[in-house]
């Protein structure tokens, strides 16, 4: 499993963008697999830095290897061209930022209990939990039916 992300640099000088690939080890420490700068997040960009790992890095493009992200559509792309036999899913970390955005505090924490809900008939009954304990339940409870639940995984990046 190798997580990737990318994160803007402080500096205003010159803003660039830090882009990273990590594994966390068995004894829980996180290595740096690859690291790149740039100036911009785009499709290029992502490809020129997943390219690279995937030449630097024998025996990566494999279906063994899982990619996750916070599935950043450019970052989607690079994998989808550059690794195109991986399977890449999206942390559950990134997922419950994004309900926070939209939705807010209490909506996170509910959601926060449902990602770790094992089938899909208890996962349907909390989303109607959900629907009826807020106001506005039907949009995040859309939202969330929107995503693949089979395409995310419970770790932070």
């Amino acid at each position: 499993m190798i997580a990737m992300d990318a994160c803007h640099t402080k500096n205003k000088k010159y803003p660039t963008l830090l882009f990273l690939a990590t594994v966390v080890d068995g004894n829980n420490n996180i290595i740096v697999l690859a690291y790149g700068i740039a100036p911009i997040e785009d499709r290029e960009t992502w490809c020129w830095f997943v390219g690279n790992l995937k030449y630097a890095i024998h025996g990566l493009a494999s279906p063994n290897v899982l990619i996750v992200s916070d599935k950043q559509k450019d970052l989607v792309d690079a994998v989808v061209e550059e690794l195109p036999t991986n399977e890449h899913v999206q942390c559950t970390f990134h997922l419950r930022m994004n309900v926070k955005r939209h939705f807010g505090a209490h909506v996170s924490k509910y959601f926060q209990r449902l990602i770790y809900i094992e089938t899909k008939d208890k996962f349907d009954d909390a989303l109607k939990g959900l629907e009826e304990q807020f106001p506005n339940g039907k949009e995040p409870v859309q939202y969330i039916r929107g995503i693949d639940r089979t395409k995310f995984l419970h770790v932070m990046l």
